[in-house]
């Protein structure tokens, strides 16, 4: 994918080894960003006591991540591609963790204070939300661009319930 975005020109904004996954990071044409990750296997996660992880934000290694890519080749998406997680500008870190984990039942799996990461199933996070840029948590208006809604997926009726 990288690949195949350098040869468009997509401006990258990012790009970052964060021990469970590694990012590549652009802003779409509304200003959202937008996060293109792959997970690294769990075994390897970086976890903290209380089963904590640790996500750092290392340099990632686009050299060594294009070297055996043949950039000839047409891209395409794969048909199993999915959205992994969201991360959300919010106004208070406290009501959302009431929502997110004392309401929907995730599981903090890493909080720096002005950011958590929440996630279920044991996997690394489904929703971030952080209180960096709280204009972007105000209210969006009605017929605004930028995210609207979005819909959580429960698999099995266990997480359902």
């Amino acid at each position: 994918w990288f690949s195949h975005a350098a040869r468009l020109g997509t401006q990258i904004t990012g790009a970052s080894d964060h021990g469970v996954s590694e990012a590549i990071y652009l802003d779409d044409p509304e200003g959202n960003g937008v996060e293109v990750y792959v997970d690294k296997p769990r075994k390897t996660w970086p976890t903290q006591a209380g089963g904590h992880l640790s996500f750092p934000t290392r340099r990632l290694d686009l050299k060594a991540l294009v070297k055996d890519v043949d950039v000839g080749r047409s891209f395409w998406v794969a048909t199993d591609t999915r959205i992994g997680h969201l991360h959300l500008s919010v106004g208070s870190i406290s009501e959302t963790q009431e929502f997110f984990v004392d309401a929907l039942g995730f599981k903090i799996r890493n909080d720096l204070g002005t950011a958590q990461f929440y996630g279920s199933g044991g996997y690394h996070h489904h929703v971030a939300v952080n209180t960096w840029q709280p204009v972007r948590a105000a209210r969006r208006p009605e017929r605004a661009f930028g995210l609207a809604e979005y819909t959580l997926v429960m698999h099995e009726q266990p997480e359902f319930d």
